[in-house]
């Protein structure tokens, strides 16, 4: 905890009641071992359950602590990209910000809730993720995705805006539902490339090479020719590599009808659980990346949803007893930026593994044993700092912790 105390006494125009505030808050969600609310938070800690609901509503800026956060693991000669991609929350209740119809992945079906939508930072060669920020989602209206398209547009334009300690690649990577014209043109004009998903019928057509003699004409010149079959692409027209015995890569710069403009487009081709020979069709905007740096990176971009899945299930993601708009937003990023702290901790204990050994289950355990020895030391009058304290301090400290 004295990395997040560090860096909330570096942060500008923070009072010093503000910081205490946050330094108890992160405490109280690490330690207690159920739903992470207003009500628990109140049962862990001195503050009552009324200033935790006060407090959720003052700004907080998520975006300078994480991203100071990540300063501190952060290596110039490590590969990093963004990454953007949206949870579903469920919510009951009427009076609650933003209830709508959202895709639930879980189920495989529209559910009724909240959609909150992240963009991170990913560290490729270290394979982690580091939320920068987090939005709630707003309904979508008359089945139309322009206001959710607008929303993550304006979650990049935002970012670009503030001023963060490292500086941020300005590689995106993205999965298929971003990949619409609209979204794609918005983040390059925003001088973002993009890494993505196409659909398995996407309309894709050969590039037109002129012959030699070919003598220029009056009119738009050619530019693409016949449609490129997606189950049978003409091999001449590919460069192949192979990843490893069950996946191989053929790549090749193509047209996007949809898209309206010119791709890398990679075809991964691999065995299902099955045995089954199958293939995705990914791409990038940047033509000169390589097809391996693009399995790559897509690849990479599922980190993002480990991020998800260890904040839904041990930082109380789907507890939040709020119903505002800024609540909401707080409890969010509130989880998210207590996993980034967690996972830079662990990184800074093991310098050299490479995000191995890693268990959010296990430094629960270890905070909440923590805190129930610091109540027992306090209650006792105990001195914390002799001898024989300390020989079984840190044995208690992690007792149930899961073995790396």
């Amino acid at each position: 905890m004295k990395l997040a105390e560090n860096i909330l006494n570096q942060m500008n125009h923070l009072r010093k009641s503000h910081i205490q505030f946050m330094l108890i808050l992160f405490k109280a969600a690490l330690s207690l071992t159920g739903r992470i609310n207003f009500l628990n938070l109140s049962r862990y800690s001195q503050l009552n359950e009324k200033t935790y609901s006060r407090n959720f509503r003052r700004y907080f800026n998520f975006i300078q602590f994480n991203s100071s956060l990540i300063e501190t693991v952060y290596h110039h000669q490590n590969e990093y990209l963004l990454a953007l991609d949206a949870s579903f929350i469920p919510k009951s209740g009427k009076a609650t910000y933003g209830l709508g119809t959202f895709w639930n992945g879980v189920q495989h079906r529209p559910g009724r809730g909240l959609e909150i939508s992240s963009l991170a930072l990913v560290d490729v060669t270290y394979k982690t993720a580091y939320t920068l920020t987090a939005g709630q989602v707003p309904p979508v209206q008359r089945s139309s995705e322009e206001n959710t398209l607008d929303f993550f547009l304006g979650q990049l334009r935002t970012l670009q805006q503030v001023k963060t300690p490292i500086a941020l690649p300005k590689l995106l990577a993205v999965d298929g539902f971003y990949t619409k014209k609209r979204f794609i043109d918005s983040s390059l004009d925003a001088g973002y490339q993009i890494v993505g998903k196409l659909r398995k019928d996407a309309n894709l057509r050969y590039l037109y090479k002129a012959p030699h003699y070919h003598k220029r004409k009056r009119g738009r010149p050619k530019l693409y020719t016949v449609k490129l079959i997606i189950n049978s692409p003409e091999v001449s027209k590919f460069q192949h590599q192979k990843i490893d015995k069950n996946i191989s890569l053929s790549s090749s710069i193509v047209y996007s009808i949809a898209l309206k403009r010119k791709i890398q487009v990679v075809f991964v081709y691999f065995l299902d659980e099955k045995g089954k020979k199958s293939f995705l069709l990914l791409f990038s905007t940047d033509l000169s990346m390589d097809a391996q740096r693009v399995y790559r990176y897509y690849t990479a971009r599922f980190q993002i949803e480990f991020t998800y899945r260890d904040a839904k299930q041990y930082l109380g993601l789907t507890h939040s007893q709020a119903r505002c708009q800024q609540s909401l937003n707080f409890h969010f990023n509130l989880s998210l930026s207590l996993l980034n702290l967690v996972r830079i901790e662990h990184r800074l204990k093991n310098p050299s593994s490479k995000n191995e050994g890693f268990s959010m289950a296990s430094y629960k355990r270890s905070y909440a044993n923590e805190m129930m020895l610091n109540v027992f030391l306090s209650k006792l009058e105990l001195d914390p700092n002799s001898k024989k304290i300390q020989t079984i301090y840190q044995e208690l400290r992690n007792l149930g912790v899961i073995a790396a």
